[in-house]
């Protein structure tokens, strides 16, 4: 196989990944994600970067907005959401911030690829997208791609989407966005 044919079945899986995710589960997220005072994000590994490109894109359309961890970070109120990134729905580190967060009445949206997961069972909102995890493949989700890859691209292509469903949500041009861009480059 060389780079042309593997490029076209990891885009054909993305495609067919993407096109199964639920409208209502994306509707759900959105309003919440801008009706929240502040947004938190978290992850664990590639699902961690992923998640914090979605970030920056929700600076960039002026949402009060934070990564997890970072020594900046606000305290989490009754009024916030926390955005958790989780394949497997398993990962220690989610798991135990998903706790405090209901503990502290935050809101919690999982968007993770195992709808039965433990981090699934405390959600307040769950967005599935069917793809395999380091846990393997389920039925439903099957990848010629190893681990969670397919998983993780689809995460990405998927906040980056929902990214530009709130900006039209808050009518934000392109060229507006400009101004909450980073300037110290």
């Amino acid at each position: 196989m060389d780079f042309f044919e593997i490029k076209d079945k990891v885009i054909g899986e993305i495609e067919n990944t993407l096109s199964r995710v639920k409208k209502e589960e994306v509707k759900r997220l959105a309003e919440v994600l801008l009706s929240a005072e502040k947004v938190f994000v978290a992850g664990a590994g590639r699902s961690m970067l992923m998640i914090q490109a979605f970030a920056k894109r929700l600076n960039h359309l002026n949402i009060d907005v934070h990564v997890v961890g970072e020594i900046i970070e606000p305290p989490a109120t009754k009024k916030d959401l926390l955005i958790v990134a989780s394949g497997s729905g398993e990962s220690i580190f989610p798991f135990g911030l998903a706790k405090v967060a209901k503990r502290i009445g935050t809101s919690v949206a999982l968007i993770t690829a195992r709808k039965g997961s433990r981090i699934a069972r405390i959600a307040d909102i769950i967005i599935y997208i069917p793809a395999p995890t380091k846990l393997g493949s389920s039925k439903e989700a099957k990848s010629f791609q190893p681990l969670g890859n397919l998983f993780e691209q689809s995460l990405l292509l998927f906040c980056d989407t929902v990214a530009m469903l709130v900006q039209k949500k808050k009518k934000l041009s392109n060229a507006s966005l400009g101004k909450y861009h980073a300037n110290l480059e």
